[in-house]
């Protein structure tokens, strides 16, 4: 099988900022949260239209829920033309009443500088300020700038101590990247079994990076026993979402016939797909490793794997 390497830390990869599952974040009275409710409910339903009507009279007397949704709506251009700028002039409307979920993700704007100025004096004190709340999010922000020392001085133990705390809250992002840190011994101790216990919770709970991450585990033994069909059955969860290094890795396993059946068709439809779907430097590495792969194939059984691929991608990888 083609050489696997274990995905770079997420946030190196990811989203710039996390937007979290909105609900009721600071007290209010009983009628006034049944107009947050209502206006919550419309944006999970994706009613942006009914979002707005309910949310605007809220934010315009200052309420910090209703100021940290527009927020949310203008970051993600849900119901609105995406405008970092504005984001942010809602965020700190609503951080300056003390909306955690507003602070912390400000935070991140001058950490990354959306809409705002990049400044990491300006996002250490919104970040410190939303993580004396508790904040899950700003505490995987702020391990973020331990491990890369922006703005502090760069403090692996400092950083893990972050993400502990987010990741003990469920925080996917600090799941996932623990066990990035744990599995490749960067910014923590090397340990492939504490590494596996951070990479299954973010797995379970859908975080691709780690679900091609466990499958590597699985694959090598590393953390976990060598099981090949776990390595396939995380390998094909992280494909249905159109991970490249999943989609190659499937490719390769179906070639050896590792925890599945041989079969070549299949094995070139996901090389196939992988390669695709690849940017032009990671297409470039997928194609040094595949002469690595045993690919006895006809031109009629390759015509059928084109066949294949094409269906697969019109179904979104689901059920390949």
């Amino acid at each position: 099988m083609c050489n696997l390497l274990s995905k770079r830390c997420l946030h190196k990869l990811q989203n710039l900022f996390l937007l979290v599952c909105v609900s009721l974040f600071v007290t209010v009275g009983s009628a006034k949260a049944d107009q947050l409710s209502g206006m919550f409910d419309a944006y999970n339903s994706h009613d942006y239209a009914k979002t707005i009507q309910l949310a605007r009279p809220l934010a315009q007397q200052g309420e910090p829920n209703a100021q940290y949704l527009f927020g949310l709506m203008y970051a993600k251009g849900n119901g609105v033309p995406q405008d970092f700028e504005k984001a942010a002039a809602w965020f700190e409307k609503a951080a300056d009443q003390g909306h955690p979920q507003a602070l912390g993700i400000l935070g991140n704007f001058y950490r990354k500088g959306l809409g705002v100025h990049r400044n990491f004096g300006e996002a250490l004190k919104r970040l410190r300020l939303a993580v004396a709340q508790g904040d899950a999010f700003a505490q995987t922000m702020l391990g973020y700038m331990y491990l890369d020392g922006e703005g502090v001085p760069q403090d692996s133990r400092e950083a893990e101590k972050w993400l502990r705390l987010a990741a003990k809250q469920g925080g996917l992002e600090a799941q996932t990247q623990l066990g990035y840190m744990y599995q490749q011994g960067e910014g923590a101790p090397q340990d492939s079994r504490e590494s596996a216990k951070f990479n299954r919770a973010a797995a379970e709970r859908g975080e691709v990076i780690a679900q091609y991450n466990l499958g590597l585990q699985y694959y090598h033994g590393n953390g976990v026993p060598k099981n090949y069909v776990e390595a396939i059955k995380w390998f094909r969860k992280a494909s249905e979402h159109g991970d490249v290094d999943a989609q190659f890795s499937l490719g390769s396993m179906y070639s050896d016939g590792l925890g599945v059946p041989r079969n070549y068709i299949k094995s070139e439809m996901w090389l196939s797909i992988a390669i695709a779907n690849a940017d032009s430097e990671k297409r470039k590495q997928f194609q040094k490793q595949i002469s690595s792969v045993v690919r006895f194939i006809t031109d009629d059984e390759r015509t059928e794997a084109e066949k294949l691929a094409k269906k697969c991608i019109a179904k979104k990888y689901k059920g390949c």
